[in-house]
């Protein structure tokens, strides 16, 4: 069995037992990354001792939030290790989640379509979490929040061209994401460039046990930035930046490409809301008096820019709401995994809902006291998280992306 890190073991150290999901949401250590990673030292020496079928129920646990990597000393990532396991023990969910993301732009649209009439279908009650994600998918474009003005005279656009790498769901089922991406830019000034010939990022491929589909999907990115003469890629989803950042750790994919390329595309990845700090913020009379921001699992943990750009919204409002109105944060979430987990929501669903209930919870914990009031709305800054809270919400609660929540 393969290994992204022969020369590194497990130091039995149990960091990554604070930071786990499956494991804090599940209580059994043999699913934490400790007990993986000791499980997978031991297959290493013997790899008779595992069959496809324990290694198929060892594997689909994991969420891939990739938490024990920055927790542990040595590095090692259970999300990258289970996925060259599942690589090698290959089964049903790798099959339809390949054709799940490689199908999605014929997939994914029509099952937003199906996902309009999914809350008036009957179904039994072990179908409902299903027609409710269905449900999620349909757009209803709520209204916004903040409306957004231009910056300050003599603010510099970047001197290299901007494109953008909107991810899966915004070019298959938001579009309007990227649109609405494209008029903030333009706002300051910054007019980007046509998206073409982008795909998945690949880190979902990776986890799931797909090397040579994420392999097939990073290089036809790179060969489009290249193509754009390596521009600034500008992105609104957390999962999507992290899974980019990822490509200069695979040295295969540079080989064909000038010295510097690996170092420029890391250092041309950069969040929409990079650009939008210094805007100028007006409340609007459909913004709530508080609301909630989930902070993604693979968004920065110390400096989140969308938290930051957030906050920074929230602070300016006291004297530019109408009436006297404020719309302030309740307060940043424990990094809870919403659950959304990947192929994990094919093999595991139900570890899957414990995890997306603690998230719940700690959301939950969040909200001030409030009579006779819908509990404040959920924030967030990754695609996957949107989809994933969207269709567990508890009823009256929305959840937007936060691009949601801006207009020009």
């Amino acid at each position: 069995m393969s290994h992204p890190h022969p020369a590194r073991d497990c130091i039995l150290c149990g960091r990554c037992l604070d930071v786990c999901p499956v494991f804090l949401a599940s209580g059994k250590e043999e699913l934490s990354p400790k007990a993986k990673h000791q499980l997978m030292a031991a297959l290493r020496s013997n790899p008779q001792l595992l069959e496809a079928l324990p290694a198929r129920l060892l594997a689909d646990k994991c969420v891939s939030c990739g938490r024990c990597e920055k927790a542990c000393p040595q590095g090692l990532s259970v999300p990258a290790a289970l996925g060259a396991l599942r690589a090698e023990h290959a089964g049903w969910p790798q099959w339809l989640w390949q054709r799940w993301i490689n199908g999605g732009n014929i997939l994914w649209p029509a099952m937003a379509t199906l996902g309009r009439m999914a809350p008036r279908l009957p179904a039994p009650a072990a179908a409902r979490p299903l027609m409710e994600k269905l449900a999620a998918m349909h757009d209803t474009p709520p209204q916004p929040w903040f409306r957004m003005a231009a910056p300050a005279a003599g603010t510099q656009p970047p001197l290299r061209p901007v494109m953008l790498f909107s991810g899966c769901t915004a070019r298959r089922i938001r579009p309007r994401w990227s649109s609405k991406a494209t008029a903030l830019l333009e706002l300051a000034g910054i007019r980007p460039q046509p998206e073409t010939a982008f795909t998945c990022c690949g880190a979902t491929l990776e986890h799931a046990g797909l090397p040579d589909a994420a392999r097939q999907a990073r290089h036809a990115n790179i060969t489009a930035w290249h193509n754009a003469d390596r521009p600034l890629l500008v992105t609104f989803c957390a999962t999507c930046a992290h899974g980019l950042h990822g490509y200069a750790r695979h040295d295969e994919l540079w080989h064909e490409t000038p010295p510097d390329s690996a170092t420029l595309w890391t250092q041309s990845v950069v969040p929409l809301s990079v650009f939008l700090q210094k805007f100028p913020v007006q409340v609007l009379d459909t913004a709530p008096e508080w609301f909630r921001y989930h902070q993604p699992c693979h968004a920065p943990a110390q400096h989140d820019p969308d938290a930051a750009l957030l906050y920074a919204m929230a602070a300016q409002t006291p004297a530019a709401a109408a009436h006297g109105r404020r719309i302030r944060p309740a307060g940043m979430t424990t990094r809870q995994c919403c659950g959304m987990g990947g192929v994990m929501q094919l093999a595991a669903p139900s570890l899957c809902g414990m995890v997306n209930a603690a998230c719940w919870q700690a959301l939950d914990s969040l909200c001030p006291a409030q009579d006779n009031a819908c509990p404040p709305p959920v924030v967030t800054g990754c695609s996957g998280c949107t989809l994933q809270l969207s269709g567990t919400a508890p009823e009256h609660v929305a959840v937007h992306h936060w691009l949601d929540v801006l207009t020009v």
